[in-house]
C-alpha cells in the first residue's frame, strides 16, 4: 500500500517522513506523489489550512510544473508535545476504531 493508499509502495529508506510543515518541499511532495502519478514534478506546496488539537492536521495546496496530481493533500502529525499524552493514553490504538 501507498501513503495515498492505492496499492504502490515507497519503503522507509526511500522517502524520510517530515519533522516538520517546512520539510514537506516540492521534491519531498513529488517522491512522494511519484508512485500512483508517474511523472509528476510538484511546483509549489503549501499550508492551506492548519489546526493544532490533540494532533496536528493540515490540508496542503499542491500545484504541479509537469505531470497532474491532487490538487490537494490532506496531511497529519504529531506534535512532540503530545507524544507522551498520546501513548498514555493508547491514542493511536483508538482512532481507527471511530472508522470501523
Amino acid at each position: 500500500m501507498s501513503i495515498l493508499g492505492w496499492g504502490s509502495s515507497l519503503s522507509a529508506t526511500s522517502l524520510t517522513v517530515p519533522k516538520t510543515w517546512d520539510d514537506i518541499t516540492p521534491e519531498w511532495m513529488s517522491a512522494a506523489l511519484a508512485a500512483d502519478f508517474p511523472g509528476v514534478q510538484v511546483e509549489t506546496v503549501g499550508v492551506e489550512l492548519r489546526d493544532d488539537g490533540t494532533n496536528r492536521r493540515a490540508r496542503l495546496g499542491v500545484t504541479y510544473s509537469g505531470g497532474a496530481g491532487p490538487a490537494t493533500v490532506f496531511v497529519k502529525a504529531a506534535d512532540p508535545a503530545h507524544k507522551a499524552l498520546i501513548r498514555l493514553t493508547s491514542g493511536m490504538f483508538h482512532e481507527p476504531r471511530l472508522f470501523t
